[in-house]
């Protein structure tokens, strides 16, 4: 069964007759008419009770609507996820740090994307935290944050912080 009846089926259901629903599908009522005949034809049922102002599903149409209602919003769910892939506000983002004490700083990393992005999903990857710009080169993290900006044309940088580094030591300690 074609998608378009399952469209003439939610519309005329929905608009309760064939002259309401042929501007919403952009089609004659005698288009809508014959499309309605060739489905009931191939289907060996008739999908509505006609009367002159008003049409209901009959019992088969009712399921035939359900049925239908579901494969729809199933396509326009697909098509808009698709959208979401091509303009990138959906999928998972891959990240790791150069040393463990960075990953202090992820969560609000993280709850800020979440935020901003809330179809992106955020995954720490833990193994690559002693080689992120390899790791990076190799697609296998997506955001390395590091203490120097690395040396290649590949990769782009930006400062997210500038945090003082500390040396702790006893006082009692030679080299103080």
């Amino acid at each position: 069964m074609e998608i378009k009846y399952f469209r003439l089926i939610k519309t005329i259901a929905e608009e309760g007759s064939i002259a309401n629903s042929s501007g919403k599908l952009f089609l004659t009522q005698s288009a809508l008419s014959h499309q309605l005949k060739d489905l009931e034809e191939q289907l060996g049922f008739k999908v509505f009770h006609r009367t002159r102002n008003k049409w209901k599903l009959t019992e088969e149409g009712s399921e035939l609507y359900k049925l239908g209602n579901g494969i729809l919003e199933s396509i326009d769910k697909s098509f808009q996820d698709i959208e979401h892939i091509r303009t990138g506000s959906t999928g998972t983002i891959k990240v790791s740090t150069e040393c463990y004490s960075f990953y202090q700083g992820l969560p609000r990393f993280i709850q800020r994307m979440g935020v901003l992005y809330p179809e992106i999903n955020v995954d720490l990857i833990l193994e690559a935290t002693h080689q992120p710009i390899p790791k990076i080169l190799s697609n296998e993290i997506d955001i390395a944050i590091v203490t120097s900006k690395p040396h290649s044309d590949l990769l782009s940088s930006i400062a997210v912080c500038e945090d003082e580094i500390f040396v702790v030591m006893h006082k009692e300690n030679k080299l103080n």
